[in-house]
C-alpha cells in the first residue's frame, strides 16, 4: 500500500513520527530529573546480566516440553521481575507519574510491536505443536 505508493523505505521512515512523538513526551519529564544526592553511580551490570539470564530462561524454558521446561520458564520470569525491579525508576510498576509512566508506556509500545508478533508463530509451533501456516495467520510479518 504505503510502499506500493512511494517506495519500500517509506513504511519504515514512518516509524520516525513516531519516535518523534515518543521524544517530545519523554523530554520535559527527563528535564526535571534531579541527580541523586550521593553523585553519579556506576551501572547496575548484575542486574542486568540477571535480567538477560532471566530472558534466556524464560524463552528457553517455554520452547521446551515437560517439567524442565515449564521450570526454567518460571525460574526466568522470577530471575527477570526480580532484576527489573533494580533497573526501572521507582513507581515503574504502578505507573507512577512522570519518568515512571514513561518508562511503563515505551515498555508496553515496545513490547507489543516487537516481541508478541514475533514471537506468537515460535511459541504456537514449538510449544504447541501447530503446523507453521496456521501458527503464522496471527502475525503480520508471517514468515
Amino acid at each position: 500500500m504505503l510502499a506500493d505508493l512511494v517506495g519500500w523505505r517509506a513504511p519504515i521512515l514512518s516509524y520516525l513520527v513516531f519516535l518523534g512523538v515518543a521524544v517530545a513526551l519523554a523530554l520535559p519529564p527527563l528535564a526535571r530529573l534531579a541527580l541523586p544526592a550521593g553523585g553519579a553511580t556506576g551501572p547496575p551490570v548484575p542486574a542486568a546480566l540477571a535480567l538477560f539470564a532471566g530472558a534466556v530462561l524464560l524463552t528457553t524454558g517455554v520452547a521446551r516440553t515437560g517439567p524442565y521446561g515449564w521450570g526454567m520458564a518460571v525460574a526466568g520470569a522470577c530471575a527477570g521481575v526480580l532484576a527489573l525491579r533494580r533497573l526501572l525508576p521507582a513507581g515503574t510498576w504502578i505507573v507512577r507519574r512522570g519518568l515512571p509512566a514513561t518508562v511503563a508506556a515505551a515498555f508496553l509500545l515496545t513490547t507489543a510491536y516487537f516481541a508478541l508478533p514475533a514471537l506468537v508463530p515460535v511459541l504456537l509451533t514449538a510449544g504447541l505443536r501447530v503446523d507453521l501456516r496456521t501458527a503464522s495467520l496471527p502475525s503480520p510479518r508471517a514468515p
